[in-house]
């Protein structure tokens, strides 16, 4: 009979970059180091100013990458506070049934 190794953690993501980031949180890191830079290094500005851009950018990569939200990953809590909101929702008003 055929038999297969199961992994020990289906339910989370292998962290394969050295052990302890997952390839996606890597993603996110790099993406938001380079769109801060080619941002800065487009923007005809201080700089200052185009180093605040960089900053922000790379501190949005590092959040959308390591913070949790209610034992959620950031990026999975807003994708689903945006569909949420934006969900049709229906209100119904019922009134008294006395009368």
């Amino acid at each position: 009979m055929r038999s297969w190794p199961v992994p020990v953690q289906i339910t989370d993501e292998e962290k394969i970059i050295g052990g302890v980031l997952t390839l996606r949180q890597l993603v996110y890191m790099i993406a938001g180091l380079a769109v801060g830079g080619a941002l800065a290094a487009v923007i005809p500005t201080w700089a200052l100013l185009r180093f605040l851009i960089y900053l922000v950018f790379q501190i949005g990569g590092f959040a959308l990458a390591l913070c949790q939200v209610k034992d959620m990953s950031l990026d999975s809590y807003l994708v689903h506070y945006w569909k949420w909101k934006h969900s049709a929702r229906s209100f119904i008003l019922k009134g008294d049934n006395d009368i």
